[in-house]
């Protein structure tokens, strides 16, 4: 991501138990929340979909927890655990009904559906897992940019309509020596440098957390957001949503893209104003 929150933190699975039960101490200082009275039954709510609640049972088997599977709103000052998703919010009012809290944690790399902010004031810890799913974003990524470089979509619509009119997809890009501009280099970013290169692509790179000797090290050309959106022949965005990047493609930005060059976006939707993309 472009932001580090120093409150979030990495925690494996094994661990949950251990932050649930014996209490945990948020990353930025303070105590975590109070626990409900000794001898009371603790539970850990699956609050999402995503999750296997068997396999949830198995992780904290022996923990002294309960599981239970619950949507929102939530309640209850003897849960200390809850288990989301991206399409799951915590905002303050839910973190109200739930007192004796200690964990939130998500099944995904971005937490922006969780209020950060707020559960660092209570002494919560918030969970992601910033290793989820890198190797297939970053192909589907490369998909993306290659299925609209080449024309893919509007060629097969071309073919099941009955047609086969070569032209209908516009001018087709040579792969190798295409630009490519990387806007983000965490491990989804740079896991996509090393793919696009491997094909004959010459790949820019931006990430304000980075350094230019990082960035270079990382295998893409460094540069400014603004050149890299006005050199390159296809950009994918791979940024962490904070108020920040909420909007970092507007219509400025987006005008300084070339004619016919394509955008992916396989991180969040808000980083692109999509009424100025339309238009």
């Amino acid at each position: 991501g472009m932001v580090d929150v120093p409150v979030r933190v990495e925690v494996a699975p094994a661990d949950l138990d251990l932050l649930l039960v014996h209490g945990c101490r948020r990353a930025a200082g303070g105590d975590s929340n109070s626990a409900v009275a000794s001898g009371d039954k603790l539970r850990v709510v699956v609050g999402d979909g995503g999750y296997d609640p068997v396999q949830v049972r198995e992780l904290l088997d022996g923990s002294g927890v309960t599981v239970a599977e619950a949507r929102e709103p939530w309640a209850g000052d003897d849960v200390v655990g809850l288990l989301v998703g991206t399409e799951t919010e915590v905002r303050a009012a839910d973190l109200d009904r739930l007192p004796a809290l200690k964990v939130v944690a998500t099944c995904s790399v971005g937490f922006d559906h969780v209020d950060v902010e707020e559960a660092e004031r209570r002494g919560i810890w918030v969970c992601s897992v910033p290793d989820y799913c890198v190797e297939e974003v970053a192909d589907h990524a490369l998909t993306l940019v290659l299925s609209l470089l080449r024309g893919v979509v509007v060629l097969d619509r071309e073919v099941r309509a009955g047609g086969w009119d070569w032209r209908a997809a516009g001018e087709l890009r040579r792969i190798r020596g295409s630009r490519l501009g990387v806007v983000g280099l965490g491990r989804t970013g740079r896991a996509l440098v090393e793919r696009a290169r491997a094909l004959g692509f010459e790949v820019w790179g931006t990430d304000p957390a980075l350094s230019v000797e990082e960035i270079a090290a990382a295998g893409a050309r460094p540069a400014p957001l603004e050149e890299l959106l006005a050199a390159c022949h296809a950009v994918s965005l791979h940024v962490a949503l904070t108020p920040e990047t909420d909007g970092l493609l507007g219509a400025e930005e987006l005008a300084l893209m070339p004619d016919g060059a394509v955008l992916v976006d396989t991180a969040r939707a808000q980083l692109i104003d999509l009424e100025a993309l339309r238009r």
